[in-house]
């Protein structure tokens, strides 16, 4: 028994020794960073006004003391201790630094100056991982800004297809926005605050952050300062759906108009007409027949948008002698069924 014990630590020693030759050594150390960026759960905040991603020292000890992770780039780890001089080498190789929480609603953290890593510590990546993914975003990128800037050449069906996605997506929102303001507004006249998609609106918060949590219920804070205005709020809400109660003729009234409005929405009617953008374009773009008479007319010495004026004011005051002589024939008609 005891001559396996000495088996034990001796191999023990061994497997530490072996870890800390590894990470005396700087590319292997970027391969362990390699590793742990790709399985340790990120989390974003803020830091001096850059987003950044972090981790908690303890996710790094459960990756590590995991053995249902296989990698080649996996530091071979048996105890907690190992798994601090990981930490510890990340920190000195400068592939992370340690931070601390600055304000916990806002997710900001700020850094400190400490090689000591630690369970209960935050500590922000300056490691960037593998770019691939972030040079498919940047080529994704390019191509969407290129292909808006070819939207006036898209068939017509894509345009099409385009739009109801626009207008749906904004109706959404629409909703979305209203429904959550008369939501708040109800649960805080009775002394709560509940916000769907509360992070929805801040700045400081990644895409996928800012639909975490989907809701938050809070009980009021200031419910002896604000007493007085939750309460009057309160008696409107009941007063504004009574009298929606006894006004169903408006409310059927403004119904019926929003579902005309999204019908037209949808038709697309509130925008310009295309047949009439189309003889708009084919008047700015001359034919061929236009382009040879203004050179006739240019040889003549003749200026084409002079005669160009002459013909538009011929037409107008064709226009407008036929305006003055219907009334005065519809009068010789009628006088003449009269007699």
């Amino acid at each position: 028994a005891a001559a396996a014990a000495a088996a034990a630590a001796a191999a023990a020693a061994a497997a530490m020794a072996s870890l800390a030759e590894q990470l005396g050594d700087e590319q292997q150390v970027k391969r362990f960073a390699r590793f742990l960026h790709a399985n340790i759960p990120l989390r974003e905040a803020v830091q001096v006004s850059k987003r950044v991603n972090y981790f908690r020292g303890k996710k790094l000890y459960e990756v590590l003391l995991d053995k249902t992770i296989a990698d080649k780039n996996k530091p071979t780890v048996a105890s907690e201790e190992e798994a601090t001089q990981v930490g510890v080498a990340l920190l000195r190789a400068g592939l992370i630094h340690a931070s601390v929480v600055s304000d916990k609603k806002k997710r900001e953290l700020r850094p400190v100056n400490t090689n000591t890593f630690s369970e209960d510590g935050y500590y922000t990546w300056i490691f960037e991982g593998s770019k691939t993914m972030r040079n498919v975003l940047l080529g994704l990128l390019v191509f969407s800004i290129a292909a808006m800037c070819l939207f006036p050449i898209w068939p017509a069906r894509v345009k099409v297809g385009i739009w109801y996605v626009s207008v749906t997506l904004l109706i959404f929102l629409f909703v979305l926005f209203a429904v959550r303001l008369v939501v708040y507004i109800v649960f805080w006249c009775v002394g709560y605050e509940f916000w769907i998609l509360p992070n929805f609106f801040d700045e400081d918060l990644g895409v996928m952050d800012s639909f975490r949590p989907l809701w938050s219920f809070e009980r009021g804070q200031d419910l002896k300062e604000s007493w007085i205005f939750r309460t009057a709020g309160f008696v409107l809400l009941v007063a504004f759906g009574y009298w929606c109660t006894q006004q169903p003729t408006e409310f059927d009234e403004l119904y019926a108009s929003q579902m005309d409005f999204l019908s037209e929405l949808y038709d697309g009617k509130l925008l310009s007409d295309p047949a009439m953008e189309e003889e708009i374009r084919d008047k700015a773009i001359p034919d061929f027949e236009e382009l040879k008479r203004q050179v006739e007319l240019e040889e003549q010495g003749i200026d084409p948008e002079d005669d160009l004026d002459e013909e538009l004011s011929d037409s107008a005051m064709d226009e407008m002698l036929e305006d003055e002589d219907g009334p005065a024939a519809d009068d010789d008609e009628e006088e003449e069924l009269d007699i």
